[in-house]
């Protein structure tokens, strides 16, 4: 499968995805893959990540949904409540996690699945899983993160084997986050954080941030309503990998892990900070 995005990569605007897509909806990807997402992790080669960057109007949603959904997914949208924003966002979320499909079930398959293929449901903890008669078939169980922030949403998909999951968060540094270094870290994780001061603290708040996140979803479970169910223990500033135990709730659901240390690797691409653990 020759993917337009691979063409030209960051460079090949939303505009020329767009209808690209449009003129070979079966062979091309609207998203972009992203192995910088996962190029830190032992390992990477397992694991495909694809990021989706659009600066369209709202009216691509209407074209795009019925193409890109399945029938199920299509109800599940039209459904979602709130604003217009949260149901841009979680369409933009789809495509994104069904191009890391794509790319993984090409790269170890090679299989060419349109995104009609693939089902990306929710299990009781929000969790996405893979469905589809085409994943089916295969027999493969695959691990699936997906991760939104303003106009951006990436994903990683990797095949499960005996690993509990894959998680990926990302956040804009451009953005404001306000009040999130108080609300987000016990003091020993702000202690840390004031030692990363030369590094650029504001890039390590969301780095740290993103860690937490990126655990909690490849866990399964997320945060469970409380930040401090992850603790950072410490940082490698020059890898960017970040050290956490669980704690609280999380701890006694996942009593498995509650003295293990966890890891995320964290990352800047741009404006955009990141971070991703594979369980």
């Amino acid at each position: 499968m020759q993917f337009e995005a691979r063409q030209y990569g960051h460079l090949l605007t939303w505009r020329h995805r767009f209808h690209s897509f449009l003129l070979a909806p079966y062979i091309n990807m609207l998203s972009v893959p992203w192995p910088v997402g996962v190029a830190r992790i032992p390992d990477a080669r397992a694991l495909f990540c694809s990021l989706f960057s659009e600066m369209g109007g709202h009216t691509w949603c209407s074209v795009l949904a019925p193409v890109v959904l399945n029938p199920s997914e299509l109800e599940t949208w039209q459904g979602l409540a709130g604003s217009e924003r949260r149901r841009r966002q979680w369409l933009r979320g789809r495509i994104a996690a069904k191009d890391a499909v794509r790319l993984l079930l090409e790269d170890r398959y090679h299989l060419e699945a349109s995104y009609a293929d693939i089902e990306i449901s929710s299990n009781k903890y929000g969790q996405p899983v893979v469905n589809g008669e085409l994943v089916a078939k295969l027999g493969c169980r695959l691990c699936l993160s997906i991760s939104h922030s303003g106009e951006v949403a990436a994903s990683v998909a990797g095949e499960c084997f005996d690993r509990k999951g894959v998680g990926i968060d990302v956040e804009r540094l451009d953005e404001s986050h306000e009040g999130l270094e108080e609300a987000g870290f016990i003091a020993s994780e702000r202690a840390l954080l004031d030692d990363l001061v030369a590094s650029g603290r504001k890039e390590w708040v969301l780095r740290l941030w993103c860690s937490k996140e990126a655990v909690a979803k490849a866990l399964g479970r997320g945060m469970m309503g409380n930040p401090y169910s992850l603790v950072i223990e410490d940082v490698d500033v020059e890898t960017g990998r970040v050290n956490l135990n669980i704690a609280g709730q999380l701890a006694r659901e996942l009593h498995n892990y509650a003295n293990k240390s966890l890891k995320a690797y964290t990352g800047r691409d741009e404006t955009l900070v990141f971070a991703t653990s594979l369980i």
